[in-house]
């Protein structure tokens, strides 16, 4: 299901996109930062749902939410870290923060 993007300012930001790779281990994909403005997250899997956690361990069956194969979430005003976990195999997860 897409998600409408949050209301946001873009004036005067620096943007930084990483890919990372999702396995069925809980994995820290972005660290907390004070100075983040904005998060965007992108799952790239053609046909998993990768399971993503905000500030605490992530499971397949403890998470915030399980972002769709194709899908992205987007979030203004977190600051905490971002973790993610896939039920099998592996998937790239991509990231942009904007600080």
């Amino acid at each position: 299901m897409p998600v409408s993007p949050a209301p946001y300012d873009s004036g005067n930001t620096a943007s930084v996109m990483t890919a990372g790779n999702v396995t069925t281990s809980d994995t820290q994909m972005v660290a907390a930062s004070p100075n983040r403005k904005y998060l965007i997250l992108y799952n790239s899997h053609a046909t998993d749902a990768v399971f993503v956690s905000f500030g605490s361990v992530c499971t397949t069956t403890n998470a915030t939410m399980a972002l769709a194969a194709g899908a992205r979430y987007e979030i203004a005003g977190y600051s905490g870290q971002v973790r993610a976990t896939k039920a099998a195999s592996t998937a790239t997860l991509f990231v942009t923060e904007l600080t």
